[in-house]
């Protein structure tokens, strides 16, 4: 797993039981002491090989940090599967609840349920601009689109990548999980080719 990846895993973990922010960035934690009575939920969204590295870091910060960690998911990329999950996790009384809140609008009722309940949220992965998160892990897609495309457009004009690259283009109805890969036929997609310039 890679150090961003375990960072951000560790920073959500850290975030939902209270450690000091400089001691969650260390890449290899130590354990600041044992906190097997805290419970988190992980509520995932889905299961692919990119969310079993998050499951993986997750369960390494829980280990490093002391704390039980229960992990929610296969959700299949059903929002509803997925706030099902949360609402088990938030009856069973765990302490904190970290989740990738699929389809953010639809996650602003159940957040500020647990939050009323006391129950802190960290989001992750997915945004869900406005709800009662006070905490999201992740990425801007937008602008790590922008620092990729620039990247991408400087080595075409190096001569560093081939002649052509291939882009695949979603309508925004479309899933953002199915442009993480080339799926063999899928008609909704429209193929782009960049010569370089």
């Amino acid at each position: 797993m890679n150090w961003r990846t375990r960072a951000a895993v560790v920073v959500t973990t850290a975030a939902l039981i209270g450690m000091p922010a400089v001691s969650v960035l260390a890449q290899d934690a130590t354990l600041v002491a044992d906190h097997r009575d805290v419970e988190i939920a992980y509520v995932l969204h889905g299961f692919t090989t990119f969310t079993a590295e998050m499951v993986a870091g997750a369960e390494d910060a829980a280990r490093d940090y002391g704390v039980t960690l229960e992990v929610y998911g296969d959700a299949a990329f059903d929002v509803s599967a997925e706030q099902d999950f949360f609402a088990t996790a938030l009856r069973s009384g765990v302490d904190g609840i970290a989740v990738a809140p699929l389809e953010g609008e639809r996650w602003i009722e159940p957040i500020q349920q647990a939050i009323d309940q006391g129950v802190p949220v960290v989001g992750f992965n997915v945004t869900a601009l406005d709800s009662a998160l006070t905490t999201w892990v992740g990425q801007d897609d937008y602008d790590s689109g922008l620092v990729l495309g620039g990247e991408l457009l400087q080595q075409l004009h190096e001569g560093v990548l081939p002649q052509l690259v291939e882009v695949l283009k979603l309508t925004p109805e479309e899933h953002a999980a199915l442009g993480r890969v080339r799926p063999p036929h899928h008609p909704e997609l429209e193929l782009e080719r960049l010569g370089r310039r």
